[in-house]
């Protein structure tokens, strides 16, 4: 995924910080942005795009509310001076709190519905607390097990190879 991103590493008392600059005319949903929960994106907006009014949207939920699918909520830009339109430097720091793939899009002078400068995907990786590495399963097809009293000692020969998953 080349499009001016950057993830930043941090040590485990700080969030890791992954950098999307926007440009016009940019369609990314063919590409994977993979983030995690816990990090944060901030998107900025690249140099030829500095004097436009850009407007971004997303579908991930804000703090408080449930995930709805197309339900598209305008971010905030954070701006050091009282005009973020006018502002290079203007930023949006979107906290990934929860998992799961959402919508982004943005435009100029517009909103969500009209033309689109730039959209994609990101997903959000869940913290399960162990890395999918760590993960030994065996696919199991349920009507070769035989009768359900004889499972148990069928599926003992998965748990006794070392398998700690088993998929049905």
């Amino acid at each position: 995924f080349n499009n001016g991103g950057r993830a930043a590493a941090m040590n485990e008392q700080q969030t890791a910080l992954y950098v999307l600059k926007l440009r016009g005319k940019q369609d990314w949903d063919s590409k994977l942005l993979r983030l995690r929960v816990g990090w944060s994106l901030k998107l900025v907006v690249a140099p030829g795009i500095y004097a436009e009014n850009v407007r971004v949207f997303t579908e991930f939920p804000a703090e408080g509310e449930l995930y709805s699918r197309g339900k598209l909520r305008e971010l905030t830009w954070i701006s050091k001076g009282n005009q973020p339109r006018w502002d290079p430097d203007r930023y949006i720091i979107l906290p990934l709190t929860a998992a799961g793939a959402f919508r982004l899009v943005w435009t100029f002078d517009n909103n969500s519905t009209g033309p689109l400068e730039g959209h994609g995907y990101f997903v959000v990786d869940p913290d399960l607390g162990y890395s999918p590495d760590s993960i030994s399963c065996q696919t199991v097809i349920t009507k070769l097990l035989g009768p359900l009293t004889q499972w148990r000692s069928r599926l003992a020969v998965s748990h006794n190879s070392g398998y700690n998953m088993i998929h049905f």
